[in-house]
This record gives C-alpha cells, structure tokens and sequence, in this order.
C-alpha cells in the first residue's frame, strides 16, 4: 500500500500544472510608475527576481514577528526585504497594488494578534479613499524620515500614491522624547500606536526613534520606499535622457558618505509633488528657493541631558515634571541656590531619562561650564570651547535634585548637548509650483520644523508638524492629484493661507484657533481649524 501511494504521489507531480496567472504583465504594465535611476533603484530589494517559491506560512509568520518588533530601521527592513521576496511580491514593488497582494499574501499566516496591523491599514485606507481624491497617478517624494515626513508618506500612500523618502541617516539614532497633544494621541492610535507606548506616568509621550519606527511599519507595508544616506541637493527640470516615459521634475541627492553607500554617485528621484521636511536646518529649503525669516527672542539656551533607564526601584519613584520659573519661585530658587539657575525644566522617562531645561548664561559662566564665558553665542557653544565634565555636573546637579540616583550613567548613544534657541527660522512661503514652460509642473510643499521652527517647551514641533503635514496632503489631493494644475495661484494661496492658520497655533491659542472635536481631525482642514472654509476658494 505504501508503494502504491508513493507511486500515485510520484504521477501527480509528473502531471501537475504549475497555477498561471493571465494577463500579469500586461496587468504590471498598465500600473508600472516612474523611478529612480542611476542604481537608485536596486537599492531596496535588489532586482526582480524570476523564480518564485512556495509561501511558507510558518517563514512569513517569524518574518513578520520580527519585522514588528525590530527595534531599529536597518533591522526592520531587513525583515521587510525578505517578507517581500518569501510572499512572491517583488515584482508589485513600486505599483498602486503592491499594498493588496503583500496584505492577502501574509494575513492569512498571522495570529489573531498581528492581523490587527493590516486591519488598522485596512479602515484607514478606505476611510481616506472614501473621502479624498485619489493619487495613484503621483510620484511623490518626501525629504526627511522624521515623525512629520513619514506622516506625509503615509497619508499619501493611502490615496495611493507612489512614495519615496529620502534620509540622511541610516538609522533611527534621535531619542528626545515628544510631547503629544490629545489629538497627535488619538491620530497615533488610529495608526495603530499602541496606548502603552504613549502613556508616560504623568503625561502622554514618545520617544522620537519609537514614533519613527511605529510609522515606518505602516510606510513599508504601504509601499513606502525608504532610501537611507542620501542627502538632498536640488530639484532638477524634465530631461530628455530620463529613462521614464512620462518625463518628471527631480530630485537630486547625492550619498552622505560614498563609502558606505550601495549608491556611489548621485540619484535622481522623479516627483509630481516633492515635501520637505527635512527639519529645523535651512540648507536643505534654501537650496530649494524657500527664503527664511528669521524670529529673534531674548537669548535662551538648552540643556538636553539622556540617562540610562535601569527600571530599578528608586528610577521608578520618580515622578514626571514639567515647571516654568513663574509658576514653582520655590522650586526654581532652591536649584538656583545649587548653581543651576534655570528658566524651565522638563523630565521624561521613557527608554531613557530625558531632561530638557533652559540654563541662563550667567550660571553656566560661574558653574565653568565654557571656557572663553565672553564670546558670542555662535562661538560660545562650539564643543571646543566647553568643559565637557562641568556642563554634565551641571546637568547631574539638577537631575540629583529631582531625586535621579547618583550612579545612573549618562546614555552612551545620546550626548549630552547645549543648543541656543534665542532665534528661529520660518519661510515666507509654504508651497511652490515648479513649471518648465513645456507643461511639465511639479509642486513643492515644506513642511514640519522645516516650515516654521518650534518653541520646545510646549511641545509645538510635532503638533504643528502634523498639521502642515496634513494640510499640505490636503492641498496635493484636492489641486495637484492630476499631476497638473490650472489654477497654480489658487493651489499657492490656499497651502499659505492654511500656513497662516496654523502658525499662531501654541498651546495658549490652540482653543481659539483649532476645533475641540479633536478625535474628528483628519486631513480636511475644515474638520481641524475654527474659520476655515474650503468653499471659498475656487475649485476647491
């Protein structure tokens, strides 16, 4: 019996018909995008390959376990790389329905738990493509894998547009802790955030390598690509050599550092829409024709500090804070009376202890802290000119105050670091529309700290940020989804006076500027700000 078994196996697979599936290329052809070349392109999955192999449930299951919980980017995509190849998906790479074959390839193969990262997408995705234009013809590219550009990314990738986004950085190194505003948290858990990972013990937080990591996830999935260790250079009008059929504006960026780059000379990405994000560094906005003003205060200075988090019992006892001087005189005068004369002060604990505070400068002169205490503020923060022992005595005096054990170590991975925030940047302009005369257009929208520089204390760089995120999708969707536009000065005027709107928003103005619905923003600015009417505009 078990002969003749074996040989009834032998003669199925002798005449099995491997599945075909008709129409494929004609099915890729129709939905092919524009690229980018000059190597750009293997960077992420390395070619296409031809064979296909057999879905192993049990492979994709631990692929994808490790995928979710990887804690830094080059880790997690590299569980991404390999779910693509393991789940036959490689050639829907960089096509509108790469998101529903990657879903119906690893969903069935998940337990109950890890199927609710395709079911958030899933709402999500037809909540956003009930209400909004669809984008599945735009080629879009985003400047900056911070918080603000990979919201971009993926508001855009839901209205199915093809993203890139580009990154100086290989990895996710920052871990300054944010603090979040109600409606930043119920956006965050509509994305999936899990609630623990945002309730500090006093107040609602993230750290920004953790918020980094959650959106990258969904970005992935979405079909998000992600090219590290570029930095961005200038956009560059339609060429003739460009190997796309539909000749686009592009981005040209070059590697951070050509040795350790699989890119030794410079990419250039084709867009419809281009958002900068690339933070609070105007380099990167000026060399895209953004002038900036610049807002000047009364000289401040911040101390951040990072500890490592051992949980023990006494790091657990501590209490978060976050005190100006005008409200806690007591408090303030008994620092002061140590040596550590300060403005504010906040502590965090997350993956580290965070403090941020505002030092004056007289009492970091006297505690010895700077070398050469006379020189002007450009000069004075240069790390040459710092005692690198005092500035930490500095920043332990006050963290011992507040009860942090003395043994805590700082955190080997983030420096402790001095920065002067007596003045900030903001553009004059929020938007452009590039047009090469020969009816080739692009739109160019900065975004986030690029956009206007946040005031720290209140926690305004990711409020804001998201914001201007989500009006700038709002803008690309309603004007540009086409991929062109006959009403450029409408597009412009809207994206600036939404710009307008939000730039009063702080968190004494929020409730006269921002609707108290807060569960019901999304990316129509009529849901977010009081006043606003899209009606009035023509078209829109």
């Amino acid at each position: 019996q078990q002969q003749q078994q074996q040989q009834r196996k032998q003669q199925r697979k002798q005449h099995s018909i491997p599945p075909v599936r008709p129409g494929l290329a004609a099915l890729k052809r129709q939905h092919s995008r524009p690229r980018a070349f000059a190597q750009a392109t293997s960077m992420k999955y390395g070619g296409k390959g031809k064979g296909k192999k057999a879905v192993n449930k049990v492979d994709i299951s631990k692929l994808f376990a490790g995928f979710v919980n990887a804690d830094d980017f080059p880790t997690m995509n590299g569980f991404f790389t390999q779910l693509v190849h393991a789940t036959n998906c490689v050639e829907y790479t960089r096509t509108p329905i790469f998101y529903q074959k990657i879903r119906d390839a690893i969903y069935p193969c998940l337990n109950y738990k890890l199927k609710k990262t395709f079911t958030v997408i899933d709402e999500r995705r037809a909540a956003q493509q009930a209400k909004y234009n669809t984008c599945e013809k735009l080629a879009c590219v985003v400047i900056g894998a911070g918080p603000v550009g990979l919201r971009t990314a993926i508001g855009m990738a839901l209205l199915d547009a093809q993203v890139t986004v580009v990154e100086q950085r290989r990895n996710f190194t920052r871990h300054n802790i944010l603090h979040l505003w109600d409606w930043i948290i119920a956006d965050l858990i509509a994305l999936g955030a899990n609630p623990s990972d945002i309730l500090g013990k006093s107040f609602f937080h993230i750290g920004t390598k953790n918020l980094q990591l959650l959106l990258c996830r969904m970005a992935l999935l979405l079909g998000v690509e992600v090219m590290t260790g570029l930095v961005a250079v200038d956009v560059k009008p339609p060429q003739q050599h460009d190997p796309n059929e539909v000749k686009l504006w592009r981005l040209q960026a070059h590697p951070r550092d050509p040795t350790q780059s699989l890119v030794n000379a410079d990419v250039f990405i084709p867009f419809h829409s281009l958002f900068c994000a690339a933070g609070a560094s105007k380099d990167v906005t000026e060399r895209l024709g953004f002038k900036q003003r610049i807002m000047a205060t009364s000289q401040a200075l911040g101390l951040v500090a990072h500890w490592e988090n051992t949980r023990s019992m006494e790091e657990r006892a501590m209490e978060e804070f976050s005190w100006a001087k005008q409200y806690n005189m007591k408090l303030f005068g008994q620092l002061a009376a140590l040596g550590a004369d300060l403005e504010n002060v906040v502590y965090y604990q997350g993956d580290t202890h965070y403090f941020i505070m505002t030092p004056t400068r007289k009492s970091l002169c006297e505690f010895g802290v700077f070398k050469e205490p006379s020189l002007p503020v450009k000069d004075l923060l240069r790390r040459s000119n710092m005692d690198e022992e005092k500035l930490q005595e500095y920043a332990r005096t006050v963290a011992t105050f507040f009860k942090m054990p003395p043994s805590i170590a700082f955190h080997k991975d983030a420096p402790i670091g001095l920065f002067n925030f007596s003045t900030r940047n903001t553009c004059v302009e929020s938007c452009r529309v590039l047009d090469d005369k020969q009816g080739c257009q692009a739109t160019v929208m900065v975004i986030g700290d690029a956009l206007l520089e946040p005031f720290w204390p209140e926690g305004l760089g990711i409020n804001r940020g998201f914001h201007t995120a989500l009006d700038a999708i709002f803008v690309v969707q309603a004007m540009f989804h086409k991929g062109y536009t006959q009403r450029e000065e409408t597009l412009v005027k809207v994206r600036q006076d939404l710009f307008q709107k939000m730039k009063g928003l702080s968190a004494h103005t929020k409730s006269n500027i921002v609707q108290s619905k807060f569960k019901e923003y999304d990316v129509d600015p009529n849901t977010r700000y009081k006043g606003w009417n899209s009606n009035k505009y023509d078209g829109l």
